[in-house]
């Protein structure tokens, strides 16, 4: 007969009240062909475990217990099954109790393993972590999870080498365990959580340049760095949203440190997503290995219907866990989707304000442009020249206004009035500052006045204007030439820079200047374009 191995109801009411919190894992032995192989593993462990606690234990088969003030050991063990308790109280919290539980049947190599804590109210919360029994099994004899890559005690450091390794592993369909990258210096131990996790995650770390590297495969919404720590659950895919891989923010650790340790958050949440992952394989539990036992022998009573019990009652908090985390998971994407919300209104109220900005910045320019301007064309000696003058519409006031301002120094050709009269040009301000600048400097330096060159370049630049000759003596048609005292004359010019081509707001300006009456000739006025050719 089969030992019962499912602890009774503790007398304490502290106890009962505080709950029972377990880790439970399934482990195959890699490497172990035989059920030889694996009880000589168990028996090993069990025997230095038995030294530590000051008990002795046969290692025949049957049931067989051994206990002192310390702890309590279990074994039952026939050719179907073996089945191994071990009951530790805790050192350093007396009323907290430890129970390991190891389950094999059958002639495989497979065992499931369970570690329970149950303590009073008032005690101090205790670690989480994966049975010692599974670390000393990865150590001894390379024990791997029936996962995609073997597991480990200790964390793999990643290089910008491996990560293409890495991506692979997390998007790879069969793995059945979280991945944990951890982006290193942190706040938190990567050996601390490699070992407390032995068997229920793989442990990654990454450094910065492997970060990098990471981010440019995948995005920095589904990377991790600067001390963060990165949990992808099993099934998880790239093209799937980031909240769904739970992310710990190097700042964050860093503030929850002095609360419940960030190592222990981190702990109780990849254990959470292992719990999930092997929920769709149900754990050859302790209970379940002594029920079976006792339906092979037909002894159906009592003992099983309270089984069945206990099995609904873990059954239902098992669910109630569930429920509890899929809550929790669902406030974790809400609190995704406002951040990407929010994260896109800053970018649209940053590109608002950059667009306000470089507005104000072209109209200061402009601004500082016609200052320039006017403040240039008053330096012209013999000239007074007022900053608020704008054009006149009709062409004869356009003359006088012309003879009036500049005192002879720009005359207005026939053909000049022609295309000023069909003008659409709305700046009238622009044009005068313009003839301005021509009456000045250009007319300086067409009388070979020293200085008067590179102050007609400045007065240009300013006015956001190009010059230059019209084209070549052979190469240039009708619209830029002049025909004045019986030549027909190459206009130098003056028009807007940019690429409009709009009449209201293309200014071009072609003249000569007539060294006989040391004049400046208008041969060209804003008018309306009919063709880009025509402003090349």
């Amino acid at each position: 007969m089969t030992i019962p191995l499912v602890p009774p109801p503790p007398a304490d009411p502290n106890l009962r009240a505080a709950g029972i919190r377990e880790t439970a894992i399934r482990l195959a032995l890699a490497g172990i062909g035989d059920r030889g192989g694996l009880l000589m593993i168990l028996e090993r462990w069990l025997t230095r475990k038995a030294r530590l606690k000051g008990l002795d234990l046969p290692g025949d088969v049957g049931r067989h217990r051994a206990a002192n003030d310390r702890a309590e050991i279990n074994v039952d063990r026939d050719d179907q099954h073996l089945v191994i308790q071990v009951i530790e109280r805790d050192d350093l919290v007396p009323a907290r109790r430890w129970t390991t539980e190891i389950a094999a049947r059958g002639s495989g190599v497979a065992l499931d393993v369970r570690v329970t804590v149950d303590q009073p109210v008032e005690a101090p919360y205790a670690p989480r972590r994966t049975p010692v029994f599974v670390a000393h099994a990865i150590g001894d004899a390379n024990v791997a999870l029936r996962d995609v890559i073997p597991l480990s005690t200790v964390p793999a450091a990643l290089t910008a080498a491996d990560i293409d390794y890495v991506v692979e592993l997390i998007a790879n369909p069969g793995r059945q365990l979280p991945v944990l990258v951890i982006s290193v210096p942190t706040v938190v131990d990567p050996g601390d959580l490699a070992e407390r996790l032995a068997g229920a995650a793989h442990i990654f770390t990454i450094n910065h340049e492997a970060a990098l590297a990471l981010t440019d495969r995948v995005g920095r919404y589904r990377s991790v760095f600067h001390g963060g720590v990165r949990t992808y659950p099993a099934g998880f895919r790239w093209i799937d949203p980031p909240h769904t891989a739970p992310l710990w923010l190097g700042a964050r650790l860093a503030q929850i440190n002095e609360g419940l340790p960030a190592t222990e958050r981190i702990v109780r949440l990849a254990l959470a997503r292992t719990a999930l992952s092997l929920a769709t394989r149900p754990l050859l539990t302790i209970g379940e290995v002594d029920r079976q036992a006792r339906l092979r022998q037909d002894t159906i009573g009592p003992q099983v219907r309270e089984d069945l019990a206990h099995l609904e009652q873990q059954l239902a908090a098992a669910g109630a866990a569930r429920d509890a985390l899929q809550a929790r998971l669902d406030e974790q994407q809400i609190f995704w989707k406002e951040l990407e919300a929010d994260n896109q209104r800053l970018l649209e109220e940053r590109q608002d304000a950059e667009d306000l900005a470089h507005s104000a910045r072209n109209a200061e320019y402009r601004w500082r442009a016609e200052r320039d301007a006017l403040v240039a064309a008053n330096d012209a000696p013999g000239l007074v020249l007022g900053d608020d003058a704008v054009a006149p519409i009709g062409p004869d006031e356009f003359v006088a206004f012309v003879d009036a301002r500049y005192q002879g120094r720009i005359v207005v050709s026939p053909r000049a009035r022609r295309f000023y009269r069909d003008s659409e040009y709305e700046h009238g301000a622009q044009l005068v500052h313009v003839l301005d600048a021509i009456a000045t400097h250009y007319y300086d330096r067409e009388r070979g006045v020293e200085g008067a060159h590179e102050r007609w370049n400045a007065a240009c630049e300013a006015l956001y204007m190009k010059h230059g000759a019209s084209a070549t003596e052979m190469g240039a048609d009708d619209d830029h030439r002049l025909r004045w005292n019986d030549q027909n004359l190459v206009m130098y010019h003056v028009r807007s820079k940019g690429k409009t081509y709009d009449p209201r707001r293309m200014l071009y300006v072609g003249f000569i200047f007539d060294p006989t009456t040391q004049q400046v000739v208008l041969g060209r006025l804003p008018s309306k374009p009919t063709t880009m050719a025509d402003h090349t």
